[in-house]
């Protein structure tokens, strides 16, 4: 099978988005409440992505990454792990993407 392209370079100034050696780091700004309707993106902006999360404040950081993790491998093929390495408990997060498998 042939490789896939590589993904197109990022707008100059663009940090919501930022490649790493371990994957891809996304910077966050969550708004969580446990009457949401669904978890989604709200906005995405060259600083920050916007995310509503349905689920109270301490407990966001799973279904986000879950949400994250099956969205993001239903436009590809690759099977993503998602951790939060800043802002474990802060509405404004960093979370790391890293490829795991690819289908």
């Amino acid at each position: 099978a042939a490789a896939a392209a590589p993904p197109p370079p990022l707008p100059a100034g663009c940090t919501s988005v930022k490649e790493v050696p371990q994957g891809l780091e996304l910077a966050l700004e969550c708004y969580c409440s446990a009457s949401a309707r669904q978890t989604r993106v709200k906005a995405v902006s060259a600083r920050s992505i916007g995310m509503e999360v349905k689920a109270k404040d301490s407990e966001a950081n799973k279904p986000l990454c879950e949400y994250l993790g099956e969205t993001l491998a239903s436009v590809g093929s690759a099977k993503l792990r998602c951790e939060v390495v800043r802002g474990e408990r802060a509405p404004v997060k960093v979370i790391l993407l890293v490829e795991i498998s690819r289908d």
